[in-house]
């Protein structure tokens, strides 16, 4: 039998009223980091801390430096000690005694292995713009088009992708020339040296412990029209590649795929952008809108409106720009972001747009007889790489999962018939012996009616989501 018409509505949502889709952007300085490793490193998380015989250690965050509202250098990565050392560089700069020092040192070749650092290029992936319009109003396009036979445009490639102005100089960078600028070494000494940016290392398992250790066998493969192509391309494995230090792809599809994830993927915050821009290009019969967890820009914010199809008009385009337009700033408040989340479903003061604001629509449109709120699902997608840096509200504190919290009375009409229930939602699966957690304060806003002048007819999923009350369900999208 030939295929049916394919919905463009996620399955769990099961109501005509479109759904409302908040997403809460984490928008901390850890969001503008170039790596994501497994190290746990307090604040920042995911960096690489790497430190010398005596004990002084840097923690480092990029490979290449930062970007967004800071002005790219190569040379200026918040502290100016931020970008980490190229393998070669630590053993141009430690001489004869590099095979003597700390393991950390030995390891600094990892930050441009995807195998350790999963925000580093990965030859096996391929890697597309984000969807949309730039701020220029151009769509997002490979750096190097397909149609091209030479790397002419990684000569232009864009340093913030919605910036981009082939024309302005201080908007993109030649990732085919060498770098060169001044590092820090742990201990404070400095050394400017030049570098060859699209390169990575292919990792072997030495010691078959499944660990990235820094000892490892470790290859590297330069992206150079003189570098042989592996004939098994994609299929290679890392032993075979390691061996013929060999490409994936031909040169000119090797530095196209590199200069795409340099311009679109390299920071997790572009990484979340490119994310975020696919979910919300391919959606439709849905109402989304956007807000940052700082909440410091009006540009970087949308109150709630319904889809259109294309994501080069309308409010979808609307939404998108707001995405892009997200930088970073410190800390990471994450309680109070999921207050103004709830507060903005609740329609109450505290929601990131002022008084007034409501995600709920409220209003009766013929020929309908109730309003689209009265069934309407709602969501907060927190999108986040990090720890919180704040507390809980003191107003909405406590175990409020753990079972002796929250229950409420209200009228619903299973079958269409009015029946009045007290709920609880405390207790399995959802309860832990922790208070005043992200949890808790999620459940503070699941677990109530959040709007009592409106019917409860919010459609339920049993033993997933049972609540016909309005009431806010919040998923976390974590790095």
């Amino acid at each position: 039998a030939a295929p049916g018409t394919l919905s463009n509505t996620p399955l769990f949502l099961t109501n005509r009223a479109e759904p409302n889709i908040f997403f809460m952007l984490d928008d901390s300085n850890s969001m503008n980091t170039e790596m994501m490793t497994a190290e746990d490193i307090a604040t920042w998380g995911g960096i690489m801390r790497v430190q010398n015989n005596a004990g002084n250690s840097i923690d480092y965050k990029y490979e290449f430096g930062t970007g967004g509202a800071t002005a790219f250098s190569l040379a200026n990565s918040l502290a100016n000690n931020n970008v980490i050392p190229t393998d070669a560089i630590m053993q141009t700069f430690y001489g004869v005694n590099y095979a003597t020092q700390h393991i950390s040192i030995r390891g600094a070749w990892r930050a441009r292995s995807s195998s350790y650092n999963g925000q580093y290029y990965n030859p096996t992936q391929t890697y597309v713009p984000w969807a949309g319009l730039n701020s220029a109003g151009a769509l997002y396009n490979d750096v190097i088009l397909d149609t091209d036979v030479t790397d002419a445009g990684a000569q232009k490639t864009p340093i913030d992708p919605y910036t981009f102005n082939s024309a302005t100089a201080s908007t993109y960078v030649n990732i085919t020339a060498n770098f060169s600028l001044t590092f820090t070494f742990p201990g404070g000494t400095t050394g400017t040296y030049s570098y060859y940016a699209p390169s990575y290392y292919v990792w072997q398992d030495s010691d078959t412990n499944g660990v990235v250790d820094a000892t490892d066998s470790h290859t590297l493969i330069e992206i150079k029209s003189g570098t042989p192509v592996c004939p098994g391309g994609l299929a290679t494995t890392a032993a075979v590649q390691a061996t013929n230090g060999c490409m994936l792809r031909s040169y000119v599809s090797e530095m196209r795929n590199f200069a795409n994830w340099f311009a679109y993927h390299r920071r997790r915050e572009l990484t979340a952008k490119y994310a975020l821009s696919q979910v919300i290009n391919n959606s439709t019969n849905v109402r989304m809108g956007v807000g940052t967890i700082h909440n410091d820009a009006a540009n970087e914010r949308l109150q709630m409106a319904s889809m259109n199809a294309s994501p080069t008009t309308g409010n979808k385009k609307a939404l998108l720009d707001a995405v892009f337009l997200m930088d970073t700033t410190p800390s990471t408040p994450l309680f109070s972001a999921i207050n103004m989340s709830g507060k903005y479903f609740e329609c109450v003061t505290g929601n990131p747009f002022g008084t007034g604001a409501c995600a709920i629509q409220k209003t009766v449109t013929a020929p309908a007889t109730q309003a689209p709120g009265v069934c309407q699902q709602n969501f907060t997608v927190l999108v986040t790489d990090g720890d919180y840096t704040d507390t809980t509200p003191t107003t909405i504190t406590g175990n409020r999962d753990g079972g002796t919290s929250t229950s409420f009375t209200a009228t619903y009409y299973p079958n269409g018939v009015a029946t009045s229930t007290a709920f609880s939602f405390d207790g399995n699966p959802y309860a832990d012996g922790a208070s005043s957690t992200l949890a808790d304060l999620s459940m503070y806003f699941y677990e109530r009616d959040l709007d009592t002048s409106l019917q409860n007819r919010v459609p339920i999923i049993c033993g997933v989501d049972e609540n016909p009350a309005q009431h806010m369900i919040t998923y976390a999208v974590g790095f």
